[in-house]
């Protein structure tokens, strides 16, 4: 079996856990957008005000919830199947990569549901839609950003907790790319500089992945 092939089969085994549990449709977005509803509570009710910061409300919930759906969804699984795989001579950069595609799959889909509903509550209406294009790729780098971490801190006892502090400093390239890009097409301005700079944070985060798998499993 290639390589590829066997990612495509731990990333489908993957997003049948998520379609069977729903976490992140029936929990965690129903959260985000009640977070949404706080932060436009606690602004109040000056519309232009609601509608100039709906964009930035809307990546920082991103950023927020990313953390629990990267860290849920790009695990490498426990000790057991972590040996199971050893046993079955699986390339570690299968698992790494193949979590971290699925992490990405599944944070795209919250993306994709929380944007609509960001322009409801904020009455927000972008001025063109090319922006659009930073969705898939900050999904992208935050599944691998995760993958990555959870990779470095598989064997540790407190390992939730550091790859949190880990992923919100490491997502900061991401953010910063899609905040611009949007605000870049709101005045009318070009968006490739940033979407260079996604490509380019994704292309080291997929490099370190594939490169730190093998060393990191023989520890």
């Amino acid at each position: 079996m290639t390589f590829w092939r066997q990612v495509r089969t731990v990333i489908a085994n993957n997003l049948r856990v998520e379609r069977r549990t729903l976490e992140v449709v029936g929990v965690t977005f129903p959260f985000a957008v009640a977070t949404l509803i706080a932060f436009g509570l606690a602004v109040g009710i000056d519309a232009a005000l609601l509608e100039r910061i709906g964009p930035a409300l809307y990546w920082v919930v991103v950023l927020i919830f990313s953390v629990l759906i990267i860290l849920r969804s790009s695990g490498t699984g426990s000790a057991a199947q972590r040996d199971l795989m050893k046993l079955l001579a699986v390339d570690p950069a299968v698992t790494t990569v193949a979590a971290g595609l699925s992490a990405a799959l599944i944070m795209l889909v919250f993306e994709i549901l929380l944007l609509p509903v960001t322009m409801l509550l904020f009455n927000w209406t972008p001025g063109t839609w090319s922006w659009v294009v930073t969705l898939p790729m900050v999904a992208l780098g935050l599944g691998l950003l995760g993958s990555l971490v959870n990779t470095v801190t598989t064997s540790l006892s407190s390992r939730t907790s550091l790859a949190a502090i880990l992923i919100v400093p490491g997502s900061i390239p991401l953010l910063v790319a899609a905040t611009n890009s949007l605000e870049a097409t709101t005045y009318g301005q070009g968006i490739l500089p940033w979407l260079l700079l996604l490509l380019a944070v994704n292309l080291g985060l997929g490099i370190a992945v594939v490169a730190l798998a093998g060393p990191i499993d023989d520890l």
